[in-house]
C-alpha cells in the first residue's frame, strides 16, 4: 500500500506535509488506528530531514548530502496525544520541525490537523540519538547540526 505525500513547503527548520487517510489507516470503527499518527510524524520528518540532504539507505545508514556518514539516527521515544479523530479519506496536514537539540540527541514536534476543516487532530514527538556502527550513542556529526539549525 503507498501513501500520498505532498510537500507543501519547507521552511527554517520545519515544514508541512500532506496525507490522505487510507483504508488500511484504519480500525474497525473507521477511525484511524492510533499508531498511524506516529507513523505520519515520522513519515514528515524523514521527508524533511530529505528536504535537508539528509537521507537513509535500506539498511539505515545515513547519508548527508550523498556521502555515506559512520552515524545514524536511531528511535529514542516518541509519544503521541489524539485531540480528536479522524477517518477513511480525510487529508491530514503534518506540520514537523526541529523542537530543541544537544550533541547526541534530536527532539522533533508534530502537529497534525484536518486539512479540509483545520481541527487540530494530534500532536507528538519523536527523538533521535545519533549512534555510531556499533550502536553506542555518540555525538551528531557537526555538519548535520549545521543543516538542522
Amino acid at each position: 500500500m503507498s501513501i500520498l505525500l505532498v510537500v507543501v513547503y519547507l521552511a527554517g527548520v520545519g515544514g508541512r506535509f500532506e496525507f490522505r487517510v487510507r483504508f488500511g489507516d484504519t480500525d474497525c470503527t473507521g477511525r484511524v488506528y492510533f499508531p498511524v499518527y506516529v507513523r505520519w510524524i515520522s513519515d514528515a520528518i524523514t521527508e524533511l530531514l530529505r528536504g535537508y540532504g539528509i537521507s537513509y539507505d535500506t539498511s539505515g545508514g545515513l547519508f548527508f548530502e550523498d556521502v555515506k556518514l559512520d552515524e545514524t539516527f536511531v528511535l529514542g521515544e516518541y509519544r503521541c496525544r489524539i485531540e480528536k479523530p479522524s477517518s477513511f479519506d480525510d487529508i491530514i496536514v503534518v506540520d514537523v520541525k526541529v523542537k530543541e537539540f544537544s550533541d547526541r540527541v534530536v527532539i522533533f514536534e508534530g502537529n497534525l490537523s484536518n486539512g479540509v476543516t483545520g481541527d487540530k487532530l494530534a500532536s507528538g514527538e519523536i527523538t533521535y540519538v545519533c549512534v555510531d556502527k556499533s550502536g553506542k550513542p555518540t555525538k551528531i556529526p557537526e555538519l548535520l547540526l549545521k543543516a538542522l539549525k
